[in-house]
């Protein structure tokens, strides 16, 4: 179970989103999805998980309350920087999610 105590980094889960520009074109843009605390831990050396037949790097690990619509196709905005969703494990008898990632080149 996870203790309130524990989560204690503010972090944005951002969802891509189209919408139109001035001429009118379809861009694709990144819109808040929601702002959740989290408890964050940076993985040690080089950890992997098998993913799908096909293994990832994982820089953190972002461990917050259940989230109901959370995606792999979204992505974690935290302390300036942007991390890649690799992987999301869900353990609904203690009502959290850990979520794997990946930080994007900045």
């Amino acid at each position: 179970m996870i203790g309130a105590g524990d989560l204690d980094r503010k972090i944005k889960v951002e969802k891509a989103t189209l919408t139109r520009n001035t001429a009118g074109e379809s861009i694709s843009t990144w819109a808040t999805f929601a702002e959740v605390w989290a408890k964050v831990e940076p993985v040690a050396g080089r950890e992997f998980f098998q993913l799908a037949q096909a293994q990832a790097q994982v820089d953190v690990k972002f461990t917050i309350r259940w989230l109901v619509g959370l995606t792999h196709d979204m992505r974690i905005i935290f302390d300036s920087r942007t991390y890649d969703i690799v992987h999301l494990a869900e353990f609904y008898r203690d009502n959290r999610i850990e979520i794997m990632g990946k930080a994007l080149a900045t």
